[in-house]
């Protein structure tokens, strides 16, 4: 049985290759294939690229907020090329793991839903999606993002504590904090303000700042530039940079030990925080999206919205979310049999 992902975004977004190989090891086969055009892919054990899907058994659309419609009154053309790929082989594909974001309304939404009916499963990863596509009268499932089945890997764990010794971080001292750029689709501002003023409090209490590069892909998607705007407000914060990883060891891998080592994890990108909580920890989410809202509400993982103040309240709640562990293996087990309901209807 060869699985095919479809609608796929970006491995250098490394929320989304944990994603692939998620799905990789969800698969019967233990691999999947994808059609992707891009330069400089980070490594993903059992996800391989293909330049055609013709000969998978069944498909799976992929991604987290992949149906984004950044214009208002328009539809964009890399939205309907993403529900064209949804309902080319619907009798064989499935919806699984995403989410609807707020971007997509109106027109787009509609034409989205009335796709989704057709295909033959269809998973979402929170309430909000799952409320907005069962009002629209499609027959959707709700789970958890596919990334709760993976597993924090040994080898990555010692290089991170490599990673951090060769950067003057002590683990158990130091704050990692996720970044995200600003993003039309979205809406939200101000979040580098919040963020300097997150690491600047967290620095005067003692600890250790760290900005972690989650994505690295084209100049709308990149960490790099909002990492480095901080560190020149923030001279002690550090940069950790996880594409800088070690040829056979896979960069979201080596992300994933990152957060499972540190003490403190903010999570602005909401895979830094699913990465958190697969190691056995919690973090504190700055939401953007209905899918981070989502972790705190269903989840009972401690945030709030990016961009708010910044007062002695939020600090103290960021260094108690250190405290707590988690358990994701209901999580985990929840998306295993989602899947696999999933597949079976889009195999049959």
């Amino acid at each position: 049985m060869t699985i095919g992902l479809i609608n796929l975004y970006s491995t250098r977004n490394l929320g989304d290759a944990a994603i692939y190989a998620a799905l990789a090891q969800l698969s019967p086969d233990k691999t999947v294939v994808g059609a992707l055009d891009e330069e400089n892919p980070t490594l993903i054990n059992g996800f391989s690229i293909q330049s055609r899907l013709d000969e998978c058994s069944s498909l799976i659309s992929v991604g987290g907020d992949i149906f984004n419609n950044a214009r208002p009154r328009f539809i964009t053309r890399r939205f309907l090329s993403n529900v064209r790929a949804l309902n080319s082989q619907r009798h064989r594909t499935m919806l699984f793991g995403q989410s609807i974001p707020p971007s997509c309304r109106g027109i787009s939404f509609s034409i989205l839903s009335k796709t989704i009916k057709n295909v033959a499963a269809a998973v979402v990863r929170d309430e909000e999606s799952h409320k907005r596509l069962k009002q629209a009268g499609v027959p959707i499932e709700l789970s958890y993002d596919t990334a709760f089945v993976l597993k924090t890997n040994q080898l990555a764990k010692a290089e991170a504590v490599s990673l951090f010794s060769s950067l003057g971080l002590e683990p158990s001292k130091t704050a990692v904090i996720s970044l995200r750029n600003k993003c039309l689709m979205y809406g939200e501002t101000g979040s580098e303000k919040q963020l300097i003023e997150i690491c600047k409090s967290l620095e005067a209490r003692g600890h250790q700042i760290a900005l972690v590069i989650q994505a690295d892909g084209d100049v709308a998607d990149t960490d790099r530039v909002l990492a480095i705007s901080i560190q020149k407000a923030c001279p002690k914060a550090v940069i950790l940079d996880p594409f800088l990883a070690a040829p056979l060891l896979e960069p979201w891998a080596l992300l994933t030990a990152i957060f499972a080592i540190a003490n403190i994890v903010v999570a602005v990108r909401y895979h830094a925080a699913i990465l958190r909580l697969i190691t056995g920890r919690r973090c504190y989410v700055l939401h953007y999206s209905n899918k981070g809202s989502d972790l705190c509400q269903r989840l009972g993982i401690a945030g709030t919205a990016l961009g708010g103040e910044v007062d002695d309240h939020l600090i103290r709640a960021i260094e108690a979310s250190s405290q707590a562990a988690f358990d994701a293996t209901p999580y985990a087990h929840h998306v295993r049999d989602s899947f696999t309901q999933g597949l079976a209807l889009a195999s049959a």
